[in-house]
């Protein structure tokens, strides 16, 4: 595996599993694909009703979250393949990516166990578990 696909597929974890805070609004503590999620149902709803009022403000919120979160990991995964992906050989590059990955994936089932990602958007509750937070 090259040191970009492992880069790439670290990225793509990292995105649906690692919290990020959503900051202007205390107490949402979710990934990235979850802002992205968010904001795209949001732009729907400004595209059939208008940016107007608290929609349009909020809409850039997660937006913004969406995109700025989604560099910094795109930085980090980038910093990881030209810095210590790179320099590995291809099977143990594979298996350090492959461990990261399930790292990543054990933090967000540890998560699920306690009260899970914190979140003002979930349909039951303020806190839904990984295999929750996306539906």
């Amino acid at each position: 595996m090259s040191a970009r696909a492992a880069a790439a597929i670290v990225f793509a974890i990292a995105c649906l599993t690692l919290p990020l805070p959503l900051l202007g609004l205390s107490g949402s503590l979710v990934p990235v694909a979850r802002f992205a999620q968010l904001a795209a149902v949001m732009l729907v709803l400004v595209a059939a009703e208008g940016a107007g009022g608290m929609v349009g403000v909020f809409t850039a919120l997660l937006v913004a979250h969406a995109v700025v979160y989604a560099g910094l990991l795109a930085v980090a995964a980038w910093l990881l393949a030209r810095f210590a992906l790179a320099r590995l050989s291809p099977p143990r590059r594979s298996a350090a990516a492959l461990g990261l990955c399930l790292a990543m994936i054990a933090l967000a089932g540890a998560l699920s166990l306690g009260d899970g990602y914190d979140t003002q958007f979930h349909h039951t509750s303020p806190h839904a578990r990984i295999w929750e937070l996306y539906w």
